[in-house]
């Protein structure tokens, strides 16, 4: 995914911090979120890597990137966050679990390059500041 796709480490410290942040081990971000005191756990060889540690969570949420087409079918306990496209290019029809739309009227994301900033000027996408987006993955992971 690019790398408005996960979830920005300002907000995990605010709103998570307790929460296990899993990223692939080569990624800038892993480092940074725990250099900033957030608990990372990195995967390293496959994609059966995430979907293990997963299944040891409580709970998952994961953006509409990559991770998510896995954890879709390997927890039900998963929330998927849209932040980019749209439901359906990403839900599978079988998922059970909870998927929190899009609240920016930017969406779905038409700048999809993978710079940061984006086409439009912004270096996360604007979800992660909408306080009905933020209240809506508080219920789903309630």
């Amino acid at each position: 995914g690019t790398s408005r796709q996960f979830v920005p480490m300002a907000w995990a410290k605010e709103h998570y911090p307790d929460a296990y942040y899993a990223f692939f081990y080569a990624e800038k971000e892993c480092a940074e979120f725990k250099q900033n005191g957030l608990k990372v756990i990195p995967y390293y060889k496959e994609p059966g890597d995430l979907i293990a540690i997963a299944k040891m969570a409580s709970k998952v949420l994961c953006t509409d990137s990559f991770p998510s087409h896995l954890l879709q079918t390997a927890k039900k306990e998963c929330t998927v966050v849209i932040t980019e496209v749209i439901p359906d290019r990403v839900i599978s029809p079988s998922f059970e679990g909870h998927v929190v739309d899009s609240e920016v009227s930017c969406h779905p994301c038409l700048h999809m390059t993978r710079v940061v900033p984006c086409a439009a000027g912004y270096f996360e996408c604007l979800n992660w500041k909408n306080s009905k987006y933020v209240d809506n993955i508080r219920k789903a992971l309630a």
